[in-house]
């Protein structure tokens, strides 16, 4: 299978964006993360699952490949939202090296009813590449980082489900039992096809 080609530049910019919303009729259903007591809500057909020192990934096709949307409940992170992406940016860079094709860091990012400051990747990875978009909420106590991850030009569903885990993201101890499945692989294959993507 051939190798994707691009010559597409690095580029950082500051900018806006917005995603996709959950459709009014579209079946949500809740998750709890007893781990580090908090709850949001998922798109039915999804399902969610730990993975220690990751986080709470929702998965929005099979349980441990692309695409997914992970969700992290962290300490207060005491730097501006630049500093983070400035950092951040650091390490996606020094990670992907020439396959990181392009980035953008915006001012903030509409979702879920929300503007959360955020930053854009795109990467290659063999026979395709891959978006991952990073948004950071400062709460009173804490910081929650949300990171989508799927095949670039193909994240409607993902970003829906985005939407939902940020629009619904409840802090607070729960006694609801949380669906968390064995660790899944660390290789992706794309929907559809045999191409494995390393997340």
């Amino acid at each position: 299978m051939k190798r994707l080609r691009s010559f597409m530049p690095i580029f950082m910019c500051l900018c806006c964006c917005a995603v996709a919303t959950v459709h009014a009729a579209e079946a949500l259903k809740d998750v709890h993360c007893i781990r580090q007591g908090f709850s949001t809500k998922i798109p039915a057909r999804s399902s969610a699952y730990w993975q220690e020192n990751d986080g709470l990934y929702i998965s929005v096709g099979k349980p441990g490949y692309v695409p997914f949307v992970l969700v992290w409940k962290g300490a207060q992170v005491n730097i501006s939202p630049a500093e983070y992406f400035k950092v951040y940016t650091a390490h996606i860079r020094k990670k992907y090296g020439a396959r990181l094709r392009a980035f953008s860091i915006m001012e903030y990012c509409e979702v879920g009813g929300k503007k959360l400051p955020a930053a854009r990747y795109i990467y290659d990875v063999e026979g395709g590449r891959l978006c991952l978009l990073r948004l950071i909420e400062a709460r009173k106590d804490h910081t929650v980082t949300y990171t989508a991850k799927y095949i670039n030009g193909h994240g409607e569903a993902t970003l829906a489900a985005l939407d939902a885990a940020v629009r619904y993201y409840r802090p607070g101890t729960t006694n609801a039992v949380p669906k968390i499945l064995p660790a899944p692989p660390r290789t992706v294959p794309k929907a559809g096809g045999t191409r494995r993507f390393t997340i």
